[in-house]
């Protein structure tokens, strides 16, 4: 099995039209709206009122929307490493936290990814916490393994569990294959 064999292809007809957030088991092939606790809502408002007041700012400032810029991710050390155009380069630590398809909308928490995929705990920490969280307070958002989220709702997503763990960045970046993973990154420390 592979990171693709894990993501939905298709939806049942009638069912998630490309809004809000859903639960998704790609085994009964069934999906269900996921309603959202006001103090859970309350959260993702505010990671929403992030990505769009915060977010540009610092992607201006370490230059993640830049472009030409090259990064890496170091899992075994949990640092990514990001080098912009002109050569200057900064490292952080991250967190992985969920994988996202654009194609189909699935979000795959990293808690949840297959052992195969050999992805190092100390990566899944955030993930985890938010999935602890989500059983504490009966939020099913953070304890469903799989979900279907548009764009902006994946970027609210990944904003929330950043906010949560303390670290100012979240960063979708494109790995192969239509996926997605989205990363919260702690502040970074330049180098050059």
């Amino acid at each position: 099995m592979n990171e693709q064999d894990t993501h939905p292809t298709g939806h049942r007809t009638g069912a998630y039209t490309g809004e809000g957030i859903w639960s998704y088991c790609p085994f009964r092939e069934h999906a269900r709206e996921l309603s959202l606790a006001p103090a859970l809502a309350a959260q993702l408002q505010r990671a929403e009122d992030f990505c769009r007041d915060r977010l540009p700012d610092l992607f201006e400032h370490t230059g993640l929307s830049a472009p030409g810029g090259t990064w890496q991710v170091f899992p075994d050390r949990q640092l990514f490493k990001l080098t912009t155009a002109s050569g200057r380069s900064w490292y952080a630590r991250y967190a992985l936290l969920a994988s996202w398809r654009a194609e189909s909308h699935s979000w795959l928490w990293s808690w949840a990814f297959p052992p195969a995929w050999n992805t190092p705990p100390e990566l899944l920490s955030v993930a985890q916490r938010m999935r602890l969280e989500g059983a504490r307070e009966g939020w099913d958002l953070l304890t469903e393994p799989s979900l279907l989220a548009n764009e902006d709702e994946a970027w609210r997503l990944g904003a929330l569990a950043a906010q949560s763990a303390g670290k100012p960045l979240v960063y979708c970046a494109g790995v192969g294959g239509g996926m997605t993973h989205v990363y919260a990154i702690d502040t970074p420390s330049w180098m050059s």
